[in-house]
């Protein structure tokens, strides 16, 4: 008789060219299986609780070869390259359309769309403008600064 998998919690977040996931297990005993496909993944290890299970297919396609993953005592977590870097962001993990209690955002990693390309654009000099700290300290006036001191009262 098997024994049944349980589920455990995946969180995910992206970028543009990049997946996030963390499997959720607490207690990983041993190496974690993981079979890692273009098209999706399906992982297996044994924790604190029990064995744990679970299969995910991908939105779209991923490059196994240029990922990546970690093992903690409480999570497995990979960075998967995205085949596609010129598509938009992925609207989900999955392919299928359902909301599950297991798969979560990873808020903690979570960058919105428009977000990246506001950072990528302040990493290029902010549309055309460059901000350097030297030229805030040239156009300081330490004048005014006296001024305003000047204006307190003594302590006492």
């Amino acid at each position: 008789m098997s024994a049944e998998l349980l589920q455990p919690e995946v969180r995910w977040a992206q970028r543009k060219d990049i997946l996030y996931v963390k499997i959720d297990v607490s207690g990983i005993e041993g190496k974690p299986s993981i079979q890692l496909k273009p098209e999706g993944f399906e992982f297996k290890a044994t924790g604190e609780e029990g064995s744990y299970g679970v299969s995910v297919n991908f939105f779209d396609e991923i490059v196994p070869e240029e990922s990546e993953y970690h093992v903690a005592p409480r999570y497995y977590e990979m960075i998967l390259k995205k085949k596609n870097t010129d598509a938009d962001y992925w609207p989900c993990l999955t392919k299928e359309k359902l909301k599950t209690w297991w798969l979560k955002v990873d808020w903690s990693r979570w960058v919105d769309e428009d977000e990246e390309a506001e950072k990528e654009n302040l990493k290029l000099g902010g549309a055309g403008q460059s901000f350097n700290l030297d030229d805030m300290d040239a156009n300081w006036d330490d004048e005014e600064v006296e001024d305003e001191e000047d204006d307190l009262p003594p302590l006492e």
